[in-house]
């Protein structure tokens, strides 16, 4: 047997590279291809052994002895095509670990494992792909000899210990069989060392070894990045990063592979501990369930009340059977627990991991800049050497996330992308570049930061950053918000897209450190993302304001009359040490303190005359007078919107598709509190139906709607009714039209209708149709034909104007505040 160097591939290329059709976002793991990251491990390793940090043990450049691809002649036929078939798979899969252990049928096998394992025996627990199924020891007809399994065990040894190392290459040439079936081989002949890849060579870019240890361990920490179409995802070595934290010499080099070491400890174990957790919420339920099955959750309670007939209190017991609600809360969790699948812990445990460590590579940063990267790079540069410009790019996006939609920090919705370009006019080494990212809510701090690493930036070559901004890693103190208005229904509408994650970054700060040069902090504004922004935190704002959060006149009426007679001084939560207490805060100053966590940052970035800037500065000043404003303008747009003449065309939405609809305005009152409409059928124009109303108020967001009710029957009713509902507008079960105004001009809204047969009610609410209509030009014959069939119908009375309730509250369910917790046993007190 004849010891020999093992094989290790040089990479091709400085930086890893992968597949381009594998976006940034979707591979959060930093997974990158298996061959490409044993490569990476093998140069780091080498680096590290150059820079004094790192020594490889003897079994990591020695040949496995035996070496497996010689099959020695002693054995018998069958013991050496087992050797071989072995051998064979461990050159094919040098990434896999191999084990001499016992299937769950007992049988002897060799086992290849992907991770490894102190338990290799028994089920095969990992999850396909299998590149390699289990070789059973008897499968040439018995077992090895003694003396062949002691090879084997020998064998699988070497290369565990080996694959550990970080060696995952294949070791000398492929095992053979000279002449097949059991014709033991000649002696091993070494291959010819001209033919052979040289090992990675130092870099000669670096200065000393301190910064090749520093750019080894950059790439580790550099956030992902595209370059050449390739994508560039770092790994984090865990035995690598352990090794730099105990021998280097650098103390910043400790200290940020320390962060890295934290992480890999603390992340190690999750995935164990989140299915133990599911295990044990679903024994726990099991066993809710058996006792609530034995009738365990009972218990007795004591009331009190009074008897007028004997005219004394008397307390009565009452047996409390609480079995059939913990046997329903049980059966939920334990739905639960069996439909959390092992793979959907993955996903939420890699997720979870990922933002980890984009927290440890920050602190690690904090550790190495700038002073580590100051101490290798070269003078202040008169020129620029990178730019980062802002390019607009439509992606498709999961429409389903709309409606629930929080900031995530993926930023999932963000159309466009970052590029940084090497504008120094020469080819850049060991390029570390730090992008602080400017999201509106924390200006003028920064919101968070990207580092990169780049060995080897070419001239006028372009690098895409990643769009992953998870805030608050710098540490500036300014928090990251995202706010969010309200909605029509009086509730929290879902934020604009344009405003969470990436996608409201307004502002970049750049430095750059490399061998030939440093760029000191540089700003780079995004205009295009400010135009977008900065509209839309105004009108929030403006509907914030004017909606029901901030009651200004009602507020006003109460602090009128509490003045009458002032508190008396008290110690408390309210007041000082001394007991004066403290002035109340009023509405005014509520709203300015909100508004302003929003639109004060917009101001550091806005010209000082800027109509947006005034426009701020006004709403921050007063922010009631631009309540005021606000309302009394909604209200004349919706007078004029109604005024006679108007003509809208649109649709209402049925179950299966959008049907056409037109309305046309009759008349209107100056208050309008007296409006009639026409509604028509833009294909069909004899079909007509009177409608009338008013302008009502909605207290849910302090705005005021259109309310209509039919004043008689269509022209032509529909009769036919669609999936058991009369959800048609002239139809005779239609009942009422809401609608508002909208930023375009037109209405949207909604009109209900009966149901038309006799069934249980589902809702508390009549059935509904959403309505949409835009402008619609206006057309003199039809409006004098309208008119004059109004004239024609004196009957038609316009409802009275009165409160149109438009939604209602939960419905009073009676609790017992003495209730015992129901999942308490029997005999076990509260």
């Amino acid at each position: 047997m004849t010891d020999r160097q093992p094989i290790i591939i040089s990479p091709s290329s400085p930086q890893m590279a992968t597949s381009s059709h594998q976006p940034l976002l979707s591979r959060l793991t930093g997974f990158v291809g298996g061959g490409r990251v044993h490569f990476f491990t093998a140069c780091l390793l080498w680096n590290l052994s150059l820079a004094g940090i790192w020594s490889p043990c003897p079994h990591a450049w020695a040949q496995s002895k035996p070496p497996g691809n010689v099959i020695p002649t002693e054995f018998s036929q069958g013991d050496q095509r087992l050797v071989f078939t072995v051998a064979n798979a461990m050159h094919n899969h040098p990434e896999l670990y191999y084990y001499l252990c016992k299937d769950q049928k007992g049988r002897e096998i060799v086992r290849p494992l992907k991770n490894p394992s102190q338990n290799p025996g028994g089920k095969f627990l990992e999850k396909p792909p299998i590149a390699v199924l289990d070789i059973e020891l008897n499968r040439f007809g018995a077992l090895p000899q003694a003396k062949a399994g002691k090879y084997l065990e020998d064998l699988c040894t070497e290369h565990n210990k080996r694959r550990a190392a970080g060696i995952v290459v294949a070791q000398g040439p492929a095992p053979y069989m000279v002449g097949g079936d059991g014709v033991p081989p000649g002696a091993y002949v070494p291959p010819d060392p001209k033919l052979m890849p040289k090992p990675p060579q130092p870099d000669p870019a670096t200065k000393n070894k301190a910064q090749s240890a520093y750019a080894e361990l950059a790439k580790v920490l550099s956030n992902d990045y595209a370059l050449s179409g390739n994508d560039v995802v770092a790994k984090v070595i865990p035995e690598m990063m352990s090794t730099i934290e105990k021998n280097s010499s650098e103390p910043a080099l400790q200290k940020a592979a320390h962060h890295l070491v934290t992480y890999d400890q603390k992340t190690s174990s999750l995935f164990d501990k989140a299915v133990q957790g599911r295990d044990q919420s679903l024994a726990s339920a099991k066993a809710q369930l058996a006792r609530a099955e034995r009738g365990d959750y009972t218990h007795t309670e004591t009331y009190e009340y009074y008897d007028e007939g004997a005219g004394r209190w008397v307390q009565k017991n009452v047996q409390v059977d609480d079995n059939p609600t913990v046997a329903y809360l049980s059966m939920g969790q334990m739905l639960m627990a069996q439909g959390t699948s092992n793979e959907m812990i993955r996903q939420r445990i890699e997720r979870q991991k990922f933002i980890m460590l984009q927290k440890a590579k920050a602190a690690s940063w904090k550790e190495l800049l700038p002073a580590m990267a100051d101490r290798f790079s070269g003078q202040v540069s008169s020129r620029p050497l990178v730019n980062v410009r802002f390019v607009p790019q439509e992606k498709p996006f999961d429409r389903l996330l709309l409606d629930n939609y929080w900031p995530t920090g993926f930023s999932e919705f963000f159309q466009g992308k970052y590029l940084a370009r090497n504008v120094s006019g020469k080819e850049l080494q060991h390029v570390t570049f730090a992008v602080d990212f400017h999201h509106f809510s924390t200006l003028p701090q920064p919101t968070t930061r990207h580092v990169y690493y780049i060995p080897r930036w070419k001239q006028g070559e372009e690098v895409e950053l990643s769009t992953i901004l998870f805030p608050d890693l710098v540490g500036t103190g300014k928090r990251y918000y995202v706010p969010k208005f309200p909605d029509g229904r009086g509730m929290n509408a879902a934020p604009n897209l344009e405003l969470p994650d990436m996608c409201g970054v307004v502002k970049l700060t750049l430095t750059v450190w490399a061998n030939e040069g440093k760029q000191n902090a540089t700003s780079i504004s995004i205009p295009e993302r400010l135009q977008k922004i900065v509209p839309a935190l105004i009108e929030g704002a403006e509907i914030t304001l004017a909606s029901s959060m901030y009651p200004f006149e009602a507020t006003s009426a109460t602090s009128k009359s509490s003045t009458t007679k002032p508190k008396s001084s008290t110690t408390g939560k309210d007041s000082d040490k001394k007991g004066t207490p403290k002035p109340p805060v009023s509405m005014e100053e509520r709203a300015r303190e909100m508004l302003s966590l929003y639109l004060e940052p917009l101001l550091t970035e806005l010209p000082e005359g800027s109509p947006s800037a005034q426009r701020i500065r006004k709403i921050l000043a007063s922010p009631r007078d631009v309540r005021e404003e606000i309302i009394k303008k909604r209200k004349t747009d919706l007078l004029a919107a109604c005024s006679a003449g108007k003509r809208y065309l649109g649709n209402y939405s049925d179950r299966d598709h959008e049907i056409e609809m037109g309305l046309l305005f009759i008349e209107c009152d100056a208050a309008g509190q007296a409006i009639r409409v026409e509604l028509f059928d833009p294909q069909k124009p004899s079909q007509t139906r009177p409608w009338g109303g008013f302008i009502s108020h909605d207290p849910r967001n302090n705005s005021e709607f259109l309310y209509l009710v039919p004043l008689d029957n269509a022209t032509e009713p529909t009769a036919a009714a669609r999936n058991g509902l009369q959800a048609d507008p002239f139809s005779p079960d239609a009942t009422s039209f809401m609608l508002s105004l909208t930023k375009t001009g037109g209405f949207e809204g909604k009109f209900e209708y009966r149901e038309s047969f006799d069934t249980p009610r589902l809702s508390v609410r009549e059935p509904s149709r959403p309505v949409r209509v835009k402008p619609a030009a206006g057309d003199k014959t039809q409006l004098i034909a309208a008119t004059q069939r109004v004239k024609e119908n004196p009957k038609w009375k316009l409802p009275k104007p009165r409160p149109i309730i438009t939604t209602r509250g939960p419905a009073n369910n009676p609790t017992n505040p003495g209730r015992s917790n129901p999942t308490t046993p029997k005999g076990r007190s509260r």
